[in-house]
C-alpha cells in the first residue's frame, strides 16, 4: 500500500526543509507524533541517520534513512522502519514552485499484515499523512 499527500506552502524551501529535519521538535508541532529522538543527535543527517518515533498508530519505531538529496530546488529523504508485522518506508520531498514550496509526503506499507488488512487502515493512513502535512504547513508560515 502506497499513500501520498502535497501541499504548496507560501515559505521559501529552506524554511520548510528545515523543519523536515527538525525531528525532535516534531511532537510540539505534529499531530501524530508523541516523541522523537535522533539516536546520534550530534551527527549530520545523511544516509544511515536514525530516529526512534513513537506514533499512536506504530508505538514506538526505529527509522533509518536510506536515501537523501539535497539540492538548491529540490530536497529529500527516504526513512524505513518496521513494525506490527509490516515494513514501512516514509518519504519527505520538498520542491521550490516560484516563490513557495512543495511539500509532498508518503508512506509505503508492505507485509503480510498489510496486504490481509491494509484496506481497514487504508483511509487512517491517508487522514494521518494528511494532517501531517496540514500542520507542516501552519507550522511552516507560523515561525516565519
Amino acid at each position: 500500500m502506497e499513500l501520498t499527500t502535497t501541499r504548496v506552502i507560501d515559505v521559501p524551501i529552506d524554511r520548510l526543509w528545515s523543519l523536515q529535519v527538525a525531528h525532535e521538535a516534531w511532537p510540539t508541532h505534529l499531530p501524530n507524533f508523541s516523541a522523537v529522538r535522533r539516536l546520534a543527535p550530534t551527527e549530520p543527517f545523511t544516509v544511515g541517520s536514525s530516529a526512534e518515533i513513537t506514533q499512536p498508530a506504530l508505538g514506538t519505531v526505529v527509522w533509518t534513512v536510506t536515501e537523501l538529496s539535497v539540492e538548491p530546488t529540490r530536497r529529500s529523504y527516504v526513512w524505513h522502519g518496521s513494525a506490527k508485522g509490516a515494513t514501512y518506508a516514509g518519504s519527505h520531498l520538498v520542491e521550490s514552485v516560484g516563490e513557495s514550496t512543495r511539500l509532498t509526503l508518503g508512506i509505503r506499507a508492505e507485509g503480510a499484515l498489510i496486504g490481509l488488512m491494509g484496506w481497514l487502515v487504508k483511509g487512517r493512513m491517508q487522514r494521518a499523512i494528511d494532517d501531517e502535512a496540514a500542520a507542516f504547513a501552519a507550522w511552516a508560515v507560523a515561525d516565519e
